[in-house]
């Protein structure tokens, strides 16, 4: 995957507290044509593989999808190894490393120290993270 390759969106709706959690990206490629979605699959040890475009390229990002049933993000920058963490409905996270996925968990989990359920699923989720 190279730097053509764009997070946009995630496929949840966030209608329930889930967070933090790891999430499915909506991944596309911007290229000098507009956007195109993108097949993949996730792997273990947690790496990201392309597998075929959906689609033709199109201008606008909203316009790559029929229906909306996605929450999009700001464009971030995606890689194979990177993960893919919702914090909470305004904040989702892109990062490889595993140090500082622990990091922003932790710092998030002190903001949020007294939510137990958030502790919970932050245990859960770091430990996710680095299997």
């Amino acid at each position: 995957m190279n730097q053509n390759f764009f997070l946009v969106g995630v496929y949840e709706d966030f209608e329930h507290v889930i967070f933090p959690t790891h999430v499915s990206p909506i991944i596309v490629e911007l290229a000098s044509k507009g956007y195109r979605r993108w097949n993949y699959r996730v792997c273990k040890p947690f790496r990201i593989e392309l597998e075929t475009p959906i689609g033709t390229y199109k201008s606008s990002i909203d316009s790559l999808f029929p229906k909306p049933s996605y929450q999009l993000v700001p464009l971030k920058n995606i890689k194979s190894k990177s993960q893919v963490i919702a914090i909470s409905k305004e904040k989702v996270i892109v990062e490889q490393s595993h140090v500082v996925i622990a990091l922003k968990l932790i710092t998030y989990l002190i903001i949020n120290f007294k939510d137990k359920g958030y502790i919970e699923r932050a245990w859960l989720t770091l430990k996710n993270s680095f299997s």
